[in-house]
């Protein structure tokens, strides 16, 4: 199961799509189911001679190019050939008439799967040929009721690019998720790097100032106020990192008020220490 994944998902890729490797895979089940309805009304019916060889050539003509995409080793332009060989298959079935044929509906869904992976362009190139050989096969009397698979056909290339239009969207909105990621991963990386740069430079001050308070005036007690003012700020950095960590690791909504104005005090207090003053003031009114 992996293998036939992997497969299918290396095969959207050589064709420039990113759908779920599902997608083909059901596609490709139900045109199965189709051929094997399609094959059994003849083969239950009164075959004779030749008539084997043309259901042959029918069904590998409408099969054989399914798992084929499963080992491509470089991007081609498919759908063409898909719509080609599932008209050649289609031609054949019809060479053996049966009532209520559900072959006619292979190019209901090669038409689709088309549209689904290629341009406009190509779609149309497949509609004009499938248009083709439906308007043969009501002239020679084996479709009925053509009207609806021609408006099957409208209908499926239509849903063919709606896909398309839909995997463009996915595509644009995961990658408008991955720049949010982007900016945010950024103002984290800044967030801790103010925090760890604030009170990196007051260790640092105060460890200098411990330093300078043995070497030049002895001062063994403004030495240890100032490496104790160190030991707090380092503690104070770790907390700050390990509460923005706990913020990333968690989704849940804050459970404590937001900072205020009535904590600027304890704010400004974190930036002081020995030596060094704050002040704090209300600008003038503009």
């Amino acid at each position: 199961m992996r293998w036939l994944t992997a497969r299918y998902a290396r095969a959207f890729a050589l064709l420039g799509y990113q759908y779920p490797w599902y997608y083909m895979a059901i596609a490709d089940a139900v045109i199965l189911a189709t051929v094997l309805v399609a094959t059994m009304q003849r083969i239950f019916g009164d075959l004779h001679g030749v008539q084997w060889l043309y259901l042959t050539l029918a069904v590998v003509f409408a099969i054989a190019p399914h798992p084929a995409c499963l080992f491509l080793k470089k991007r081609i332009v498919l759908t063409p050939l898909l719509v080609v060989a599932t008209v050649i298959s289609v031609a054949l079935f019809w060479l053996i008439p049966t009532d209520t044929d559900s072959a006619t509906l292979l190019l209901v869904l090669a038409v689709t799967t088309g549209a689904a992976i290629s341009t406009w362009k190509q779609t149309v190139f497949n509609l004009t040929l499938s248009y083709g050989i439906l308007i043969v096969g009501g002239a020679t009397g084996v479709v009925q009721q053509g009207w609806m698979i021609a408006a099957m056909l409208c209908f499926g290339a239509a849903l063919g690019h709606l896909l398309q239009a839909q995997l463009a969207l996915l595509l644009r909105e995961r990658q408008a998720r991955a720049a949010r990621l982007r900016l945010d991963r950024a103002a984290i990386a800044s967030e801790v790097h103010d925090v760890v740069a604030h009170s990196l430079s007051i260790v640092l001050l105060n460890v200098t100032g411990a330093r300078r308070a043995l070497e030049e005036d002895g001062d063994i007690d403004d030495a240890v106020e100032a490496l104790r003012d160190a030991e707090t700020q380092g503690r104070a950095a770790m907390a700050d990192i390990r509460q923005t960590i706990e913020l990333l690791r968690t989704d849940a909504e804050p459970t404590g008020p937001p900072p205020g104005l009535d904590d600027l005090d304890e704010l400004v207090s974190s930036f002081g220490g020995p030596d060094r003053s704050s002040t704090t003031a209300t600008p003038p009114p503009v």
